[in-house]
């Protein structure tokens, strides 16, 4: 709703997500770290390449999405419950409403957007290649979840200001921990479905709330409710 009424997508920083592994490197690309890198005294570290851990994850902003043709009941209850919807949409579309630097937060035209598929692999792995993608760039970490999280499919909108190392600091302060996206919510949304396990009313709510904005016609029940005995028989 909040997208809805004022036109605006919220992108958090990286580092507020609860998952631990966001923005990080394998063990392995750690472990090789502390071994060719020592501090004044003598004693091996891999601080260095820790600290650029945390400077990835404070310097880009993401915005998840699941790429998938079918809809998900983990995620319904993972991220939904009960009372919920989910959002529709294509890549196309996103990669328009995201690129509208017109539209957008001053800072956001001097900042790199991409629209990624996410890699699950193991942080674990002492595979060489994986460690390779991973120091690739510093948007690689980003790109990569633990194989836990696989059953998300997730695309990921990226916006970061690694390209401005100047004024790093700066875009910190005046972003802070996540920053508004302006979009057309008529153009992004293509489907807004409503979860299988909500109530009725809540349904009814959402499309009475969405006709001031003329897109009520997009609401439907998600495909997978099953209706109680009473409203099929009424049907």
């Amino acid at each position: 709703m909040d997208m809805v009424c004022r036109g605006k997508i919220f992108v958090p920083r990286a580092d507020q997500f609860d998952d631990a592994f966001e923005g990080n490197y394998t063990q392995f690309v750690y472990e090789i770290s502390r071994g060719i890198t020592v501090t004044s005294n003598g004693v091996p570290s891999n601080r260095g390449i820790v600290n650029n851990t945390n400077e990835i994850r404070e310097s880009a902003f993401v915005s998840c999405w699941t790429l998938s043709e079918t809809e998900n009941m983990a995620l319904w209850k993972l991220y939904g419950g009960k009372n919920s919807i989910a959002i529709e949409t294509t890549v196309g579309a996103l990669k328009i409403e995201i690129g509208k630097s017109e539209n957008s937060v001053r800072e956001l035209g001097l900042l790199s957007k991409r629209i990624v598929k996410v890699d699950y692999i193991d942080h674990r792995s002492r595979d060489e290649e994986i460690a390779r993608e991973l120091l690739s760039s510093r948007r690689a970490p980003l790109t990569k979840k633990p194989t836990a999280y696989s059953y998300e499919q997730e695309v990921r909108v990226i916006i970061d200001h690694f390209d401005q190392p100047l004024a790093q600091a700066d875009f910190k302060q005046r972003l802070g921990v996540g920053i508004d996206v302006a979009i057309n919510p008529q153009s992004l949304v293509d489907q807004i479905y409503v979860s299988p396990l909500a109530d009725a009313w809540f349904f009814e709510l959402i499309k009475r709330t969405l006709q001031d904005h003329g897109m009520d016609k997009l609401v439907s029940w998600s495909n997978m409710r099953v209706a109680p005995v009473d409203e099929v028989y009424q049907q």
